[in-house]
C-alpha cells in the first residue's frame, strides 16, 4: 500500500482505532486529534535520538523509518492483542474503558460530566462512603473486582442516581477528600482557564498580541522551552528560500 495516500482519518479507520471509539451504541467516531501525525513525529524523534546514542559509540549511522500505520498499530496494541487470543473485536466503550475495571466511566451530576476511577476493592469502598451508601461495598455483588464486573449495569444505575444529587464541584470535593480519583470532562476553554493547566506553563502569550502558543511538554532542569518567534505571515520567509537563498546562511 505503499502509493496509497495516508493521512490521520484515514490510519483510524485502517488500524481500527475508531471501531473501539465512540459510544456503546453508536458509529465508530474519529479521536478527536490527530494523534497518529502527532504520535508519529514524536516516534521519529525517538528513533533519531537511538541512532545517535548508537552512533557516539560505534561510529555508525543508519536509517530511521516510520510512519502512521505503524504508530496506529503500536496505540493499539492491547485491541489487537486481546483479538489476537480471543478472536473477539472490542467494542466502543464511550468514556467507560475496556476490560474489567468498575466504575471507570464518566457520569452526569447535576451540570456535568464527571469521571469516576475506583476500580479497587479499597477505591470503590471510598467512593460508597462519599455517597453515603457503605453498604453498597458489602454487597456480595459489587464487594470484589469480578462481581463489580458481573452487575456493572446495575452498579451503574445506582451511582448515577447519587451522583445526580450535587453538582460537579460539589463531588469532585468530596471524593478529593476521600482519595478517590477523579476527573470532570473539561471543554478545551475550560482547561485553558483552570489553574492546573496555568500552573503548568504550557501556555504562552502570543507575541505583538497574536495568539497563544502551547509550548513543548518537555522541561530540562526544571525549564520549559520557549517557542523564540512569532506565528509568521503569509509569505513572511519567502526570502530565505527562493532564489537559491540557503536558510542557514540568514539566521
Amino acid at each position: 500500500m505503499a502509493d496509497r495516500p495516508g493521512y490521520d482519518p484515514l490510519i483510524q479507520a485502517f488500524s481500527g482505532m475508531a471501531s473501539v471509539t465512540g459510544p456503546e451504541d453508536g458509529e465508530p467516531c474519529r479521536v478527536g486529534v490527530p494523534v497518529n501525525d502527532f504520535g508519529t513525529g514524536m516516534w521519529a524523534v525517538m528513533g533519531v535520538q537511538a541512532g545517535l546514542m548508537r552512533r557516539s559509540r560505534t561510529g555508525k549511522g543508519g536509517l530511521v523509518d516510520v510512519s502512521l500505520l505503524d504508530t496506529a498499530l503500536g496505540y493499539m496494541s492491547l485491541s489487537l492483542t486481546a483479538a489476537a487470543i480471543t478472536g473477539k473485536a472490542q467494542g466502543r466503550h464511550g468514556l467507560a474503558g475496556p476490560g474489567g475495571l468498575v466504575p471507570n466511566e464518566g457520569f452526569e451530576t447535576a451540570d456535568g460530566v464527571l469521571i469516576i476511577t475506583a476500580g479497587t476493592d479499597a477505591q470503590f469502598a471510598k467512593l460508597c462512603a462519599v455517597l453515603d451508601h457503605p453498604e453498597w461495598a458489602q454487597d456480595e455483588r459489587f464487594n470484589t473486582a469480578g462481581g463489580r464486573h458481573r452487575h456493572a449495569s446495575l452498579l451503574r444505575e445506582l451511582l448515577s442516581a447519587s451522583l445526580g444529587t450535587r453538582t460537579r464541584a460539589q463531588w469532585m470535593e468530596l471524593l478529593d477528600a476521600r482519595g478517590v480519583p477523579n476527573s470532570p470532562v473539561f471543554a478545551p476553554l475550560e482547561t485553558l482557564e483552570n489553574p492546573q493547566t496555568q500552573a503548568c506553563g504550557m501556555i504562552q502569550a502570543g507575541s505583538d498580541g497574536g495568539a497563544p502558543q502551547i509550548r513543548l511538554p518537555i522541561k530540562l532542569d526544571g525549564e520549559r522551552f520557549l517557542r523564540s518567534s512569532h506565528v509568521p505571515k503569509p509569505g513572511e520567509h519567502n526570502h530565505l528560500y527562493l532564489n537559491g537563498a540557503n536558510p542557514a546562511n540568514k539566521r
